[in-house]
């Protein structure tokens, strides 16, 4: 379940996503493009040198993510984990304080009941 960097370039249609936030079901101390990336790369038994060959990126910039001193984007990431033979899932989920909100308001949530 990781991707990893093929290019940080994007079509001027295309918005980029420059940083990655973690919920709280999702530790930002345990869970982060950095810890993701190490765990595809080490999963797979390579190298930060064989997984920057397979990525067609340098043994630096896979090191910069892994140490965290440089962020991926989402798209660069997913590649990086990708090849790692991994990949990289993601969904949204509504926050709990929006949607108790929404409640109170009487917004579309109000209508809907929860499961």
């Amino acid at each position: 379940m990781l991707p990893l960097e093929v290019a940080d370039r994007v079509t001027s249609d295309v918005r980029k996503i420059s940083t990655i936030r973690y919920s709280a079901r999702v530790s930002s101390r345990g869970m982060t493009a950095a810890v993701l990336l190490r765990q595809a790369r080490q999963a797979a038994g390579l190298s930060q040198v064989e997984l920057a060959a397979q990525a067609g990126v340098t043994q630096s910039m896979i090191s910069a993510y892994e140490s965290g001193h440089r962020q991926p984007s989402l798209p660069t990431l997913a590649a990086l984990i990708e090849a790692a033979g991994y990949e990289l899932t993601a969904g949204i989920q509504r926050r709990a304080a929006a949607a108790e909100q929404s409640v109170r308001a009487g917004g579309p949530a109000a209508a809907c009941p929860a499961p």
